[in-house]
């Protein structure tokens, strides 16, 4: 279970990595992006609520741009 739970820079975000799987969860709308360390982008969209993104095991680099702010983590997908 990689990175659980992380608070963003903003508050409206939150990033958690599981196994196989990275979840966004935001109080406000919000653009993500989820790239791998090499910066190859593996997901993008526009998140409401929560969105959960399926992925193999590996460091990702996931990004959040909110009316609160950006967010930018690094999380460990097992």
């Amino acid at each position: 279970a990689g990175t659980e739970g992380i608070a963003a820079d903003n508050t409206a975000t939150t990033v958690a990595a599981g196994r196989g799987e990275i979840t966004v969860a935001s109080t406000q709308r919000a653009d993500y992006a989820v790239s791998r360390a090499d910066g190859a982008v593996m997901a993008q969209g526009t998140v409401d609520a929560t969105v959960t993104v399926q992925l193999p095991s590996g460091i990702y680099i996931v990004t959040c741009v909110s009316p609160a702010g950006k967010t930018t983590r690094k999380v460990a997908v097992k």
